[in-house]
C-alpha cells in the first residue's frame, strides 16, 4: 500500500513511528503493543494506522511489512474499533 510506503526493512523505532505519525495523510496511529515493549526491544512489530481515510493492518512478519486493508472511507472510530478487534485476534 503506498499510502504508508516506504517502511523500512525491521521493526519501527520510536522515531519511526513519530515520522509516520507526522505525515499529513496519517490521521492516527495505534500501536499494538505497549510503549516499554516497544523501547526495551527491537521495535514495533503491530499497527494499525488511518491514512487517507483507510485503516490498515500492519505486521512485521518474516523480515518485511505485511499490510492489510480493514477498512475504507473509514473515520477515527472505525480505526479504534478495527485496532480492538486486532488485538482480539492475538
Amino acid at each position: 500500500m503506498e499510502l504508508l510506503d516506504p517502511l523500512p526493512s525491521r521493526p519501527l523505532k520510536r522515531a519511526d513511528i513519530e515520522r509516520l505519525r507526522a505525515r499529513t495523510i496519517v490521521d492516527g496511529f495505534i500501536e499494538l503493543a505497549s510503549r516499554e515493549h516497544t523501547v526495551r526491544n527491537d521495535g514495533l512489530e503491530r499497527a494499525v494506522a488511518l491514512a487517507d481515510r483507510t485503516v490498515i493492518d500492519l505486521a512485521f512478519e518474516d523480515g518485511a511489512w505485511k499490510r492489510t486493508v480493514l477498512a475504507r472511507d473509514a473515520d477515527s472510530q472505525r480505526h479504534l474499533d478495527e485496532a480492538l478487534e486486532q488485538l482480539d485476534r492475538r
